[in-house]
């Protein structure tokens, strides 16, 4: 009411085929419907989806992942950055932002200074924010303690990035 929707509106969401996915949709639509507002959820086969929001803008919200990037460049300049390739589907863009992010290619990862730039990077998208991280996936990996020379990385696209590392002493 006090942004001035004390009639509510419609809005349209769109995802792919994720069960996830699909419920966070269906939960959306029963909470936003308590404060007056439609959703109308469309749930696509994951190409039409890509294409949708990849090559496009004909959607006003939609529910997609991103993996955790260990790295706060990789993390962050794609999608917050005015020219941040092919993940800034929001075409969000801050001048202020720009730079930090741009300095922060050009600092050495582990000094203090890169420490400041992507904290202060970080506040700007969480004041802004462009984007709800409303979901994180947590995953568990586990090991016998007879398999050595291999440790759960962190970031799971990298999971396996050692395996030929591996003994197995049994």
């Amino acid at each position: 009411e006090e942004a001035g929707y004390g009639d509510g509106f419609s809005i349209r969401l769109h995802t792919f085929e994720m069960p996830a996915y699909m419920r966070i949709a269906e939960i959306l639509g029963y909470e936003l419907s308590q404060i007056g507002i439609d959703l109308t959820v469309t749930i696509e086969e994951r190409g039409a989806f890509l294409d949708r929001v990849m090559d496009g803008d004909d959607y006003d919200l939609f529910i997609w992942g991103w993996v955790g990037q260990l790295d706060p460049d990789r993390a962050m300049f794609r999608q917050f950055h005015s020219q941040g390739a092919f993940a800034n589907f929001t075409y969000y863009a801050n001048p202020e932002l720009d730079q930090l992010l741009e300095r922060g290619q050009r600092t050495a990862p582990d000094s203090d200074e890169s420490i400041e730039i992507y904290r202060r990077a970080q506040e700007i998208v969480v004041e802004e924010l462009p984007y709800a991280f409303i979901y994180y996936h947590e995953e568990v990996g586990v090991n016998h303690p007879y398999i050595t020379g291999w440790e759960i990385h962190p970031y799971p696209a990298n999971t396996y990035q050692d395996i030929h590392l591996i003994d197995k002493e049994r």
